[in-house]
């Protein structure tokens, strides 16, 4: 049920849900629930790993970005 709901929250608004763009977020659901699994069900570790991933991808978004508004420059 917890990857189920985590995958479609965040496909809220969104009317693209393909196969390609559900399959990520069915992955992270079921890395973070094997997270909280593993860690003797501690909300905690589960969410500072979402806390991880998304800090990771705003900082690749950035760092793309920038390389692309310099190269355009």
């Amino acid at each position: 049920v917890s990857i189920i709901a985590f995958t479609l929250l965040h496909f809220i608004g969104d009317t693209n849900m393909s196969i390609a763009s559900v399959l990520p977020y069915v992955s992270m659901a079921i890395a973070f629930t094997a997270v909280y699994l593993l860690s003797k069900k501690s909300f905690a570790y589960a969410w500072l790993s979402h806390a991880f991933n998304n800090v990771v991808s705003v900082v690749l978004l950035h760092v793309t970005t920038m390389e692309t508004a310099l190269l355009t420059f």
